[in-house]
């Protein structure tokens, strides 16, 4: 093992010191190393001034500089290019080495390459470390060699492979001596940064590590025993909110896993509620290495018969989706849902984007730019994959005569419609067998004061028509 003298470790998706990989490994083979966060102008740039997702990167960034200077060191925080801050930085403070955790996002990898290349010409190493991931890259294939693109035979090879080194959790706390000490005073503002403060505040779900740890702590004491049944419920709190500290790594996807599996293994009740949220952690791996290997599919269609699609791309019916104005109450409650808080409950997000494709047939890049524009655990491989399984583009998809109908949706999973009135109060007096297929009790609604078309838009199209148009688009393209 080559002890390095002086290193930087560079913070991204992995804001928390604890069981952090390529924390841990600068801190045990430096005899200094010293802490960055980048605010990546290439990013913040193209963002509006209100954006949650900097606002709670902002305050969790704060939190992590204030753990580090507990510690007797601190974190370099600056606003630049990535690629123009790590060589000012490696310069200035004279090291031998970058660490960092790996990021499998195309554009990100061009990122890290092109900083590894400036790096080399002046002898300093980057060194990079799976985090963000249980398996990633090319580490689960198929008998042939090549990438799984169906879920359930990956699914399948993932929990064979899952050894308990897998699962090792990294004690950083064992080398804080070896964090630089030294004191930076400056900080960027949000100002600074071009941003301005939302009411992510509100939503509390914390900001450090220690408060994603108590997030994560209660779901699995207090609901992932019954995950699998509530977790389709929008009006219930089933389901364990740690999106967003998955997406920024305020805590290890080991520490989920370590976490959810002790439950099983303690109370084996939970069995069928511990599998099903971990099945999701696979679909993230499972996402991560589809963008790995298939990265047009940021651009186009996993499936590329499906790049002749026929989208129809009415605007005017795109704007109605946006805004939550289509005259379905749970794709309109949903939406509303999304512009009011950042969040949308997986079962919604299916519902709401099977209707932007298969009803509207509005192409599913355009929703998928949205809700990247909206969601506070955006993550483009999740986000791309849940797209495309909707849109019956991407791999192992689902089929495309498989068509959401949005007041079956809503009758299964909000039968008393608690989830619509919440975020669509003109509702809130109105029995609950009159939200699902309002259209079909406009007297009913009128007598509550509520008149379809005024104050609640009618149905934008019909779900029959819009089915039967679908299908046949589809069936086309598959006989080809």
């Amino acid at each position: 093992m080559i002890i390095m003298k002086n290193s930087i470790f560079w913070f991204r998706r992995d804001l928390r010191l604890q069981d952090n990989v390529g924390l841990y490994n600068a801190l045990k083979n430096s005899d200094r190393v010293a802490c960055v966060f980048v605010f990546d102008k290439n990013i913040l740039s193209s963002l509006g001034k209100q954006d949650q997702r900097v606002d709670f990167i902002w305050n969790v960034v704060s939190n992590l500089k204030a753990e580090l200077q507990d510690l007797g060191s601190d974190l370099i925080v600056v606003y630049d290019k990535p690629e123009i801050a790590m060589l000012k930085l490696a310069k200035k403070y004279k090291v031998d080495s970058v660490y960092t955790n790996e990021d499998y996002e195309p554009s990100a990898r061009k990122r890290d390459q092109d900083i590894s290349d400036y790096l080399s010409k002046i002898n300093i190493k980057l060194l990079m470390y799976k985090d963000q991931a249980i398996f990633a890259k090319n580490e689960i294939m198929n008998g042939s060699g090549k990438p799984f693109t169906v879920f359930t035979p990956y699914s399948n090879q993932w929990k064979k492979k899952l050894k308990s080194s897998d699962l090792t959790e990294y004690h950083t706390e064992d080398f804080y001596d070896k964090l630089a000490q030294f004191k930076i005073e400056k900080f960027p503002s949000l100002g600074d940064l071009g941003f301005e403060k939302t009411n992510i505040t509100n939503i509390r779900i914390g900001f450090s590590h220690n408060e994603a740890k108590v997030l994560l702590s209660n779901f699995c004491k207090n609901k992932i025993t019954k995950y699998q049944e509530m977790r389709n419920y929008p009006s219930v709190a089933g389901v364990s909110f740690m999106g967003v500290h998955n997406r920024f790594g305020t805590v290890s996807v080991r520490e989920l896993l370590r976490q959810a599996l002790h439950v099983k293994k303690t109370n084996p009740a939970s069995s069928e509620g511990v599998d099903s949220w971990v099945s999701e952690i696979i679909w993230r791996d499972f996402y991560f290495q589809i963008l790995y290997n298939f990265p047009h599919v940021v651009y186009e269609p996993f499936n590329k018969e499906y790049e002749s699609l026929p989208w129809e791309n009415n605007m005017e019916f795109f704007q109605k989706w946006c805004l939550g104005e289509t005259g379905y109450p749970i794709v309109d409650a949903a939406m509303k849902q999304l512009n009011a808080t950042g969040y949308m409950h997986n079962r919604l997000r299916m519902v709401t984007a099977s209707f932007l494709t298969k009803h509207l047939l509005v192409d599913y890049r355009l929703g998928e730019q949205y809700f990247a524009s909206k969601l506070l655990d955006f993550d483009l491989s999740a986000n791309n994959g849940g797209w495309q399984w909707s849109a019956s583009t991407g791999c192992d998809a689902q089929p495309y005569f498989r068509i959401f109908n949005p007041s079956l949706q809503s009758e299964k999973f909000d039968p008393d419609g608690s989830f619509i009135k919440k975020f669509l109060p003109i509702f809130k007096d109105v029995e609950s067998n009159c939200l699902h297929e309002p259209w079909g009790y406009v007297n009913e609604l009128k007598s509550r004061g509520v008149i379809l078309g005024i104050d609640y838009p009618m149905p934008i199209v019909d779900h029959k028509v819009s089915r039967a148009k679908t299908l046949e688009i589809f069936k086309v393209i598959n006989q080809k």
